[in-house]
This record gives C-alpha cells, sequence and structure tokens, in this order.
C-alpha cells in the first residue's frame, strides 16, 4: 500500500491493543495519521495507549472497544466512528483475530464460531459499513484487510474487484508465525519453540515490527 507522505488519513486498526495490530497503529500514527484503536485490555492499558499515542504524534488517537463477535457492536462502532468523522474512514485494517490448536474431535465448537465470527465476520462488517463513505472521498481512499486466515483470503478478492477503478484498494498481509506476547505465554518451552522452527519454511519467526 503506497500512502502519499503529506497526507492524513484516518485509520481504523481492529486488534490493536498488543502485537501486530498495534505495531501497525504505531506505524500509521508516526506518519501523523489518526488512529482509532479497538482491542482487548482493562482500562488501564487502553488508558496508557492513548495517552502514549497523544504525546508521541501529532494526529489524534481514540479506542472504541466493540464485541467483534457481534454484529450489532460492530454496526454501533461504525455510527460511533461517523460522529467523530463524518467523511468516514480512508484506512481499515482487519487485523483482530486469536488463535486455537486443538484435534478436529476435540475442537471447542465455540471456539471455531469465535474464530470465525471475529476473523471473517468481522472484517465483512466494517467493510460494509466504511466503505460507502469511502466511495465519496476527494482524497485516495484505502481499504487493507490485514489477515493470515484463509478463510478471507476470497472475501478480499471479491472486495479488491468491486472496488477496482474507485480508488480504493484491497490487501492482504500474510507473515506467517509472528512472535507476538501470547504466543511467546503459550510457546514458553525451549523445546516446542526448536520444534516450531524446523516447521516454519524460513525456520525463524517474524515480530510485529517487521510486518
Amino acid at each position: 500500500m503506497v500512502l502519499l507522505a503529506m497526507e492524513r488519513y484516518v485509520a481504523l486498526v481492529t486488534g490493536s491493543t498488543s502485537g501486530i495490530g498495534l505495531g501497525i497503529a504505531r506505524r500509521l500514527a508516526s506518519r501523523g495519521d489518526d488512529v482509532i484503536l479497538t482491542g482487548l485490555g482493562d482500562d488501564a492499558l487502553i488508558t496508557s495507549l492513548v495517552e502514549e499515542f497523544s504525546s508521541l504524534y501529532k494526529g489524534k488517537t481514540r479506542h472504541i472497544f466493540a464485541d467483534l463477535t457481534k454484529p450489532e457492536d460492530i454496526e454501533k462502532m461504525c455510527r460511533e466512528i461517523k460522529q467523530f468523522y463524518p467523511n468516514g474512514v480512508d484506512i481499515i485494517v482487519n487485523n483482530a483475530g486469536f488463535q486455537h490448536v486443538s484435534p478436529v474431535e476435540e475442537f471447542p465448537t465455540e471456539k471455531w464460531d469465535a474464530m470465525l465470527s471475529v476473523m471473517l465476520s468481522a472484517p465483512f462488517h466494517f467493510i460494509k459499513n466504511l466503505l460507502p463513505d469511502m466511495k465519496h472521498k476527494d482524497i485516495r481512499s484505502f481499504v487493507e484487510t490485514k489477515c493470515s486466515k484463509n478463510t478471507t483470503m476470497g472475501h478480499i478478492m471479491v472486495v479488491a474487484l468491486e472496488t477496482a477503478g474507485t480508488g480504493i484498494t484491497c490487501n492482504a498481509i500474510c507473515p506467517g508465525y509472528v512472535n507476538t506476547p501470547s504466543k511467546c505465554a503459550w510457546a514458553c518451552a525451549i523445546i516446542l519453540m526448536l520444534m516450531l522452527m524446523v516447521c516454519l519454511p524460513l525456520t525463524r519467526h517474524h515480530n510485529q515490527r517487521k510486518v
């Protein structure tokens, strides 16, 4: 995604209170963009992040909470965004996601449903609600769907085709295994980490700064 250095955009980054999403949000904020954070965390974490962004970067930063498994929460959040930014957003980074590893026969149904809701349905609802305003902007608009989930690839391709010629771009970033805090907690044993390295094509993990 190519951004003009002098332009100031409004960016929504989901899953942006930690890991890859937080890294992307910091990068966008560092170039002067207004950033809308949304993600999990207690009040102390959210407050500290907003204060950090406000003190370090020129653009405005706010956090809006939404349960991404609930379409009505996403619609409410989009209405709140509209109140702050009547012209809508310029960049959507659908980054929110989580992982659960289990054999198929033992995989909890509620985990499966939640994963599909957060990683497939939520991006659809955000784009559906925010795309109309993006089409009517005078400046070039961007939709960047950040994901590493195979189920979303078809959705990304459809949105890219439907918005072709409008100045809106839709892309997927598939970084592979990234060393985030949740991954560190899950794979804290050295032997397990070595086993993971053997399985990875590049024999190493990434960090969110590289993404």
